[in-house]
């Protein structure tokens, strides 16, 4: 009788241990699971801060570039230089560069006309950069920075066309005697696209040499 009651004793007291070995195993189980979805959504957290404040700081760089290209185009001063005899303005573009002369720097430390120039260029990683560079006026002094990059950057001038404005866009600008009613830059990244159109503004027209001369009436039709 007792030995049978002790028997059956040391089954219970086996039980009840096997019993508690597998919760112990459920519980680190479970909460091995835990540790890993909560270092997964840690993760996830992580990297959707750091791919948003990589956005905005893209947003901001695209914002101040856009901003100096802006004030650097509607600065722009309508210099006539001497080329093979003859004397034409100093702007000229196609649709991956852009050069003329402005009133504004991109430093902002100068002070007078400098030649302005934008070219695109491929990083050779499926990219393209804008480059911008500045030559002070009458030295050859020269800065030059990249002020963005993506997938795709181009250049396009609007000449006055009042019988058919739709036409009126181009992809280079040609001409030596009338400067571009308005810029437009376009930039594509992946699905995202931006475009700035910037009216020139230029009023008169400045000749290099010994006499300068400056006239109130625009080279070109007026801005619409």
């Amino acid at each position: 009788m007792i030995r049978g009651q002790t028997d059956m004793r040391q089954r219970r007291a086996g039980t009840e241990r096997g019993f508690t070995l597998l919760e112990l195993l459920i519980t680190m189980v479970v909460l091995l699971l835990i540790v890993v979805f909560a270092t997964g959504a840690l993760s996830l957290g992580s990297r959707s801060v750091a791919k948003g404040e990589a956005r905005m700081e893209y947003l901001e760089r695209l914002r101040m570039s856009f901003s100096t290209i802006r004030a650097q185009i509607e600065s722009q001063i309508p210099l006539r230089i001497e080329e093979e005899g003859t004397r034409r303005f100093a702007f000229r573009g196609d649709s991956k560069s852009l050069q003329f002369a402005t009133g504004y720097s991109a430093w902002g430390s100068e002070k007078g006309p400098v030649m302005v120039s934008y070219q695109v260029e491929d990083d050779g990683k499926g990219r393209q950069v804008l480059r911008v560079s500045e030559t002070i006026s009458g030295t050859d002094a020269k800065r030059e920075t990249i002020l963005l990059e993506a997938s795709e950057i181009s250049f396009e001038y609007e000449t006055f066309n009042p019988i058919d404005p739709a036409a009126a866009w181009g992809e280079s600008w040609t001409e030596t005697e009338t400067l571009p009613e308005r810029v437009r830059v376009r930039l594509a990244d992946g699905r995202k696209s931006f475009v700035l159109s910037i009216p020139t503004r230029s009023m008169g027209v400045i000749t290099t040499g010994p006499q300068v001369t400056a006239s109130r009436e625009r080279p070109r039709g007026p801005i619409r």
